[in-house]
């Protein structure tokens, strides 16, 4: 295998790097691993050639097309679909659970006789886990540790899966997170880092770290958080969206720490920046945050007007816990300036919201009381905050507040 190894160009060794292409029992010789490598790039080739003419118009009609197309049985077929579910999940949340779940689909009819051992497995693993991650983006975070506990019994069947398992551990921390299981979720990011330390993935580890400190934050370490933020700011392994989302996260622990002024800039850079990079779901993180931080800093006109895009965002975003908690803190800013007055049609359209979305019912009556609070003018600042943390609760919402992940391919 030195041999072969010392030989290889920069192409084959790709090949034998990449677990989804093969994992030889035994050296093999350079014309069978390059009859390898023509194989998988021919089907990957097809299969993009099949996602692009078929993952066109409604997303409600792909899994159709493709089940009535010829040759989209395949695992170069999963690896095309998952290839776009990161930059699908930002723009189009449900189109990418469209997406995910038509690559389980498929990756469950392949016939696994039909490709090198374990690939077939391999390919379901990770389509079980990029699902998952969609549906905690998307806040349904018990739906996303059952089909995360799916891919992990999947991947023990793999040999060598190490790095798959290790971007599951992430899935799973955002997930558990969300389960008031803080210190599972913190540890599972710590053993992802190692993992990708281990295998000299700097990209990977950095995204762990990322997501370690998001879990820090979460559980009210806000400065230890922005220390671990801080720390890789300018590691090699971060491109320049992933220092933008670790700027925007740490101006966010910054606002938390009532340094608000310190925050704004950094905000605005980021609304602006992520809107450039067309990433909306970012874009509008930022802008929620921004408006927190312009009414701290005395800027009430511009943080309401924020605050309430950052709602309408939100909402057709699809994503309606963040949106209802925009709007709440937008109340509360109403109501710190002395402008109550349209605290009952926001209660009553979040209250409308949610209730079509299926969402967070226990937390209905909470917002009904604050409606009727000041309907009758008794609405208080401390009220609506109770009930922030109450729809926060019940929906187990508010990961939109921070930027987790600088590689969307977790």
């Amino acid at each position: 295998m030195k041999d072969l190894l010392h030989d290889a160009d920069e192409r084959l060794l790709r090949v034998l790097r990449d677990p989804l292409l093969w994992d030889p029992p035994e050296l093999v010789s350079r014309e069978e691993v390059e009859t390898i490598f023509a194989a998988v790039e021919k089907e990957d080739a097809d299969a993009d050639a099949l996602c692009r003419r078929l993952l066109t118009g409604s997303a409600l009609q792909w899994a159709d097309r493709v089940r009535d197309t010829p040759g989209t049985r395949t695992v170069g077929m999963v690896r095309q679909l998952l290839k776009r579910m990161p930059a699908m999940v930002e723009r189009r949340p449900a189109d990418a659970l469209q997406l995910t779940s038509l690559a389980i689909a498929i990756a469950e009819a392949i016939n696994p006789q039909s490709y090198w051992p374990d690939h077939v497995l391999l390919a379901r693993g990770q389509a079980l886990r990029d699902h998952a991650y969609v549906l905690s983006f998307l806040g349904r975070y018990a739906d996303s540790l059952k089909v995360a506990e799916q891919a992990e019994r999947t991947f023990a069947q793999v040999p060598d899966a190490d790095v798959d398992v290790a971007r599951l551990a992430l899935v799973k921390a955002s997930a558990l997170r969300m389960q008031n299981r803080g210190e599972e979720a913190i540890a599972l990011a710590r053993q992802a880092a190692q993992t990708f330390l281990d295998y000299e993935d700097r990209s990977r580890y950095v995204n762990a770290r990322i997501t370690e400190a998001a879990m820090l934050y979460y559980s009210g370490a806000v400065e230890r958080a922005l220390e671990v933020w801080t720390s890789v700011k300018d590691d090699p392994g971060l491109d320049a969206l992933g220092e933008l989302r670790i700027t925007h996260n740490i101006a966010a622990c910054l606002s938390d720490l009532g340094r608000h002024a310190e925050a704004v800039d950094s905000f605005a850079r980021c609304v602006s920046e992520f809107a450039l990079l067309d990433l909306p779901t970012e874009r509008t993180r930022s802008r929620w945050y921004l408006g927190n931080a312009l009414v701290g800093t005395a800027r009430p006109r511009q943080g309401i007007a924020a605050l309430r895009l950052a709602w309408d965002e939100f909402n057709d975003l699809g994503l309606p816990v963040d949106a209802a908690l925009a709007a709440l803190d937008l109340a509360d800013a109403l109501v710190a300036n002395q402008q109550p007055g349209q605290v009952p049609m926001i209660c009553r359209e979040v209250i409308a919201q949610l209730t079509e979305a299926g969402l967070a019912m226990q937390a209905i009556p909470a917002l009904s009381l604050l409606r009727e609070a000041a309907a009758m003018g008794r609405v208080s600042r401390g009220l609506i905050r109770d009930t922030h943390a109450k729809v926060k609760r019940a929906g187990r919402g508010g990961d939109a507040r921070l930027a987790l992940a600088n590689d969307r391919r977790v």
